[in-house]
């Protein structure tokens, strides 16, 4: 092999390495953004119903900071971020 071939081969082999590591970093990204998080431990039904009382967004934020695993803190925050959010317009 000539040393223009070799260095080809190896950009090639670069190449080809660096598109599939990023292929699957996407795959993964995606994957997270559609569905459950497996490390979610509040089912998606539980998390639906909440949101339909308190909304979307005091559903998430009181998931941010309540205790892992605390459903009742989870509904209480949401119910307060809602409430709060409601008389403040």
């Amino acid at each position: 092999m000539l040393p223009s071939q070799l260095d080809a081969a190896l950009h090639w082999g670069l190449g080809i390495i660096g598109m599939s590591i990023v292929a699957a970093a996407a795959i993964r990204v995606i994957k997270l953004a559609l569905d459950d998080p497996p490390h979610n431990w509040l089912s998606k039904e539980q998390r639906e119903e909440l949101e339909s009382r308190y909304g979307y967004w005091a559903v998430q934020t009181a998931l941010g900071v309540v205790p892992r695993g605390d459903i009742k803190a989870v509904e209480r925050e949401a119910k307060r971020l809602s409430e709060s959010r409601f008389y403040r317009r």
